[in-house]
């Protein structure tokens, strides 16, 4: 059932702890009924899941750059390539994601449970299912249209980056980048960043969702701007795909595809 907030007026489901447009609470909530997420926890997941896994990363480097400077002095290359080489980028990803990974269950803990119900729902998984035709048939298409048009594509330096940590460590690798990955970031851009601006537009929430969603995998500094650029289909497809499954299925709908996703670029890359 719905009640008006007091407050702004909105109509929202009686069991919700706040009122999800201006935040007040509601004074006939109770506890074990929460159903929707409040805003300002939807906006802390965001910006854990954005901006706290680029700071925890960071801080992590530093340790590791005064370890370099330890070891190597005032060798600049060789620190840089030690910072570069894949156990420190490992290490540092592996500490981030798992440490965000926390922090984003704990502020999700009061919605957790409704946030998991998607996954008792077995369209979900035709939803996640959809999701991976999307991705994959977009990039066939678009592989064949480059191939005809356009100059070659390889990949990002973000999948590169990627793919010469998992060759050196796969079995870590299919754990932090196929499942833990997956999870902060759907936790991040659909449960935090939709979500929220869904609440005003939801067309605005899709378009702003997959923009940041892509940007967050281009290289500004990359040295071959061209191809970064040529890569962002790829990545924009992607964010629609797990946008529109979480807007239509739920959150299963969406991690599930994601972690799919991730798995199968994994395996493909040590093949």
């Amino acid at each position: 059932m719905l009640k008006k907030c007091p407050y702004c007026e909105k109509e929202y489901p009686e069991v919700s702890r706040y009122c999800p447009y201006c935040g007040s609470p509601n004074p006939s909530y109770k506890p074990k009924e929460e159903k929707m997420m409040n805003y300002k926890r939807q906006l802390l997941l965001f910006g854990v899941g954005f901006i706290g896994f680029q700071v925890i990363g960071t801080l992590i480097e530093l340790i590791f750059l005064l370890i370099g400077r330890s070891q190597f002095g005032s060798d600049n290359a060789a620190i840089s390539a030690y910072l570069q080489s894949a156990p420190v980028s490992m290490f540092v990803n592996s500490i981030a994601y798992c440490l965000v990974f926390c922090i984003l269950l704990f502020i999700a803990k009061p919605s957790i449970s409704n946030i998991f119900k998607s996954f008792k729902n077995k369209k979900a998984y035709l939803g996640s299912l959809l999701a991976f035709v999307i991705i994959y048939s977009f990039t066939i298409f678009y592989s064949i249209f480059i191939q005809l048009v356009g100059p070659k594509v390889t990949d990002n330096n973000n999948q590169e980056a990627l793919t010469s940590i998992v060759k050196v460590y796969p079995l870590i690798s299919l754990v932090v980048f196929g499942i833990i990955g997956p999870i902060c970031e759907e936790l991040t851009y659909r449960v935090g960043f939709f979500d929220f601006f869904k609440r005003k537009n939801k067309i605005v929430a899709y378009i702003a969702t997959i923009v940041i969603f892509t940007l967050i995998h281009f290289d500004f500094a990359a040295s071959n701007i061209v191809n970064e650029l040529l890569n962002i289909p790829y990545y924009a497809a992607a964010a629609f795909a797990f946008t529109f499954v979480y807007d239509k299925f739920g959150f299963a709908a969406s991690v599930t595809a994601h972690i799919a996703n991730n798995l199968f670029s994994i395996i493909a890359s040590l093949i």
